[in-house]
Formats: C-alpha cells, sequence, structure tokens
C-alpha cells in the first residue's frame, strides 16, 4: 500500500501504470459545500499495484492525467459518470478507453444500477465492511484504516473487471457495450451549459412568460455559482426561483416584497443582475412544448391513438425479453425508447431498434405494434406470455 504525497512518487506510480494493460480506479471527493467538485482522494489498483494519491498534497498531476488519456490501457471504474467529471473538470480532458462495471453488469445478469455492493457481492460473494463510508475525505491526516477502506473500492473491483471480461468474451456479449462505454467518454456529458440550468428545476410551468424567465433566472444562477464557486441553492433555492419565475419582479422595490428572498437582497450586488435577467426572460417567452425530432420531420405514422398504453404493453414485453437474455432492460430500452417506438415504430430514432438490442428486443417490439404478436396473461403460472 502507497499513500503517495510527493511528486516523485506520483511519477513512478505513473511509470508503473504505463506497463499496464488495464487498472481500476475510484475518487473520493467532496462537493456539498462548493459547485465544483473538491477532489481529495484517487485510489488505483493494478496487478501488483496498490496506491492512494493524496489531491490535496499539491502535487503536479500532469503525469497522472496522461495515463487517464492512455488509449492502450483500459481504466476500470464502477458508476463513472462522476468520476470522469471531475477528472475532465480538472484536466479539460475525459478520461479514454473506460470500462465502467454498472454498465458491464447489466449484459452478466445482474440488475440495473447495481451498486459496487452489490457487484462485488455478486462477483466475489464477498461482503464490503461500510465503515468508513462517512468519512470526511478532505481532512488530513487520514489513519491507515481509512486508506485501506478506500483502497478496497478498487482492490475488489479488479478482481470483479477479470472475471466479468471473461465472462463476456465467452458468451459473445464483450461487444454488446462498447458503444456505451464510447459515449461515456463523449466531453458534451460533462460541459457546463447554463442555458440547460433550466431543466434541473422541478417544475409545472404553463406559461410561455414565467417559463422564459425560469430559463433567464436559471441560467444566472448556473453561472453566479460557478463564479464563487458554491451550491445553487446557497446564491438561491428552487422554490425562489418558481416564485420570481411567478410573480416576475421588475423593480429592487419588487424583489424586496418577496417572501422567499433573503432579507436585505434587494440592497446586495445580486439584485441588479437578477433583475435583469427577469427582464430577459419576460422579452423572450419560452415555447411550452418542443415539437419532436419526428414531428418536425413530418413523420406522422403513430401506430396507435393511445401511444402511452402501447408504450406500457412494449414495457411489458421488455421485461420478458430482458429477463430470457439475462440483461437489464434498462440498458436496452428506455422509458424514452419505449415511448419513441410506441408512436413511430418502423421510423423511431432509436438505439433499441439495431445491433443486438434489435435482436434481442427491437424486432419483437415492432411486430407487437404490427399487431403480428400479441401479450396475455396465463393464470395458472401468473405469468404474462408472449403469443406469437
Amino acid at each position: 500500500m502507497l499513500f503517495i504525497q510527493k511528486n516523485e512518487d506520483l511519477q513512478t506510480l505513473c511509470a508503473e501504470l504505463a506497463e499496464k494493460p488495464y487498472f481500476a480506479i475510484d475518487t473520493e471527493f467532496i462537493r456539498e459545500r462548493t459547485f465544483w467538485p473538491e477532489l481529495c482522494l484517487v485510489q488505483i489498483a493494478a496487478d501488483g499495484v496498490e496506491a492512494c494519491i493524496d489531491a490535496l498534497a499539491g502535487l503536479d498531476m500532469s503525469c497522472f492525467y496522461d495515463i487517464l488519456n492512455n488509449k492502450d490501457i483500459v481504466k476500470v471504474f464502477h458508476s463513472c459518470r462522476q468520476d470522469l467529471e471531475i477528472f475532465y473538470v480538472l484536466s479539460g480532458k475525459v478520461p479514454c478507453n473506460v470500462f465502467d462495471t454498472q454498465v458491464a453488469g447489466m449484459v452478466c445478469g445482474m440488475e440495473e444500477m447495481a451498486s459496487y455492493q452489490k457487484l462485488v457481492s455478486t462477483m466475489l460473494g464477498v461482503t464490503l465492511d461500510k465503515g468508513q463510508r462517512f468519512t470526511d475525505w478532505a481532512k488530513r491526516p487520514l489513519t491507515d484504516k481509512q486508506i485501506k477502506y478506500a483502497l478496497c473500492d478498487v482492490t475488489y473491483l479488479l478482481q470483479a473487471y477479470k472475471i466479468m471480461i471473461k465472462q463476456m468474451t465467452e458468451n459473445g456479449r464483450l461487444s454488446w457495450i462498447k458503444s456505451d462505454m464510447e459515449a461515456l467518454c463523449d466531453e458534451k456529458l460533462y460541459e457546463v451549459n447554463p442555458d440547460n440550468a433550466w431543466k434541473k428545476v422541478r417544475t409545472h410551468i404553463k406559461d410561455k412568460k414565467s417559463l422564459g424567465v425560469l430559463k433567464e433566472i436559471a441560467k444566472w444562477r448556473e453561472l453566479e455559482a460557478m463564479h464563487v464557486n458554491l451550491p445553487r441553492k446557497q446564491v438561491l433555492k428552487d422554490e425562489v426561483l418558481l416564485e420570481i419565475a411567478s410573480c416576475q419582479p421588475t423593480s429592487k422595490e419588487e424583489l424586496s416584497g418577496m417572501r422567499g428572498l433573503p432579507r436585505r437582497f434587494a440592497k446586495n450586488r445580486l439584485a441588479e443582475p437578477l433583475l435583469q435577467a427577469v427582464q430577459r426572460g419576460l422579452e423572450n417567452p419560452a415555447q411550452l412544448e418542443e415539437e419532436s425530432p419526428l414531428e418536425n420531420n413530418n413523420h406522422h405514422s403513430h401506430n396507435s391513438k393511445n401511444p402511452q398504453f402501447l408504450s406500457e404493453i412494449l414495457g411489458l414485453l421488455l421485461d420478458i425479453k430482458a429477463t430470457e437474455a439475462k440483461v437489464a432492460g434498462h440498458l436496452i430500452a428506455s422509458a424514452n425508447d419505449l415511448d419513441e417506438i410506441a408512436r413511430y415504430s418502423d421510423s423511431a430514432k432509436t438505439k433499441t431498434l439495431s445491433g443486438w438490442r434489435y435482436d434481442i428486443f427491437g424486432r419483437s417490439a415492432l411486430a407487437l405494434c404490427h399487431g403480428d404478436i400479441s401479450l396475455s396473461y396465463n393464470p395458472d403460472s401468473h405469468t404474462v406470455i408472449i403469443n406469437e
């Protein structure tokens, strides 16, 4: 076990990793108090190598980022989206050649979005010690017990990866997840787009002007939170954004009369830019519903007067086919995919109607849409069966 707090030790580790075909990696970070995640620890495990990198030790991490961007080395994560986001923020690049065991688990007979604890239990028969799960990873010094606990997240991950690769190679499913792994490395997933910040606010706004205001003030809040590196809610809470979108104040006097805002808010530096955002929203009312790309392209081959009902039936078919194939249904088709197929059948633009997903489910889904197969309930076995 190596706890790395010096540049020369990090360089030695990177030289070792450069010779490995793959290694397991995990991070410990904190983001409750900041907009940007604060990386505290990076755990690494490869054959013959175990190390924790102290990301708070002021290290020059450039040699490690070079390893993450080495296309010849597989980087094994579990549920990697947040880890990849952190490395993108810190280095400006998303690690390449990534293998996510959570995604792979869905073609290895595991449930959707299985936890690391479930992965280790299923693949290795090991019950993890979760005694240190509430550790403050930003606090120094870390104890040997805490470091050993953190390393378990990668030592078992390395073992699970080897088993999964062997299993998927033998059953011919390794290629099934190739595109999903490549998609995880798309920089667009991790770019912060303030124009879309309003989508993070749960709302049922039915008024164009109110929605226009919400979009502008959510964008303003996002940019302010990024600038001061504070969580969005510490700039303004979601419920306050919704109140402003509804009341649409245009002066500091109107702001000062709003119950949800902190006292004296109308007199601080944020008041004027917030009012400017409200004004931009009022001048640019938003569309309440955007047409789907298919509708814009004049695809109107609806399968049903009630596509939602057909989508629900497709969901039952998906459950049957996923169970038969021992693949998590979500990896085959999402709820949006089912809705798309229910509405547009053969014209649907979805990954479900191509490749291995088509073989397992897509072909039968289209047959159901065309009335060539049906589902029925068997009261004797208490199951839903496919009538072909």
